[in-house]
């Protein structure tokens, strides 16, 4: 990720973490879709509903372009914050 230029925190880029925490976030608050990652907080009630809901899961590509519209798009960084334990 350095090499590319995406992750590289003392050139004033997003560092891995970020991106990782970026990511986490989108797939507990995915728009317009079911979560696809729980809040930290009720990992154990996900559990139960995830087993029974395996259809319309969506690919990688899909879940990649969402994530930079939702971030480009949808999320006010003025007066949102990011929170995967809260989501």
């Amino acid at each position: 990720a350095q090499d590319r230029g995406i992750a590289h925190a003392v050139a004033g880029h997003l560092s891995e973490f970020a991106w990782a925490l970026l990511t986490i976030f989108f797939l507990q608050v995915a728009p317009g879709s079911d979560a696809v990652l729980p809040p930290i907080t009720s990992v154990s009630e996900f559990k139960a509903q995830q087993a029974a809901a395996k259809d319309g899961l969506k690919s990688i590509a899909e879940l990649f372009q969402e994530f930079f519209v939702f971030y480009a798009k949808d999320f006010d960084w003025e007066k949102e914050a990011v929170s995967v334990r809260l989501a």
